[in-house]
């Protein structure tokens, strides 16, 4: 299942918690990501993340998608599960 970040402070701060990737966001949640379920979103969610990422542009910003195991500071006992 795919999430929007608003952001997190460390990378480092992401740990494994079982079959989950356990991540705090800098907005305060808390992210429980499943291992093997990365891009894993309905076709409704699909249309929402298009059209924010179209709306987006029309004001100038550009929203990129990166994979879990391309994210700078990742600990190596995340980045290994991936």
């Amino acid at each position: 299942m795919w999430k929007i970040s608003s952001g997190a402070f460390d990378a480092l701060e992401a740990a494994l918690d079982g079959e989950f990737i356990v991540w705090p966001q800098a907005s305060g949640s808390i992210y429980k990501l499943p291992l093997g379920e990365e891009n894993g979103y309905t076709f409704f969610q699909s249309l929402v993340m298009n059209d924010i990422v179209e709306k987006g542009l029309a004001h100038g910003v550009q929203i990129t998608e990166i994979a879990l195991s391309d994210v700078p500071g990742l600990p190596n006992e995340v980045r290994v599960k991936l």
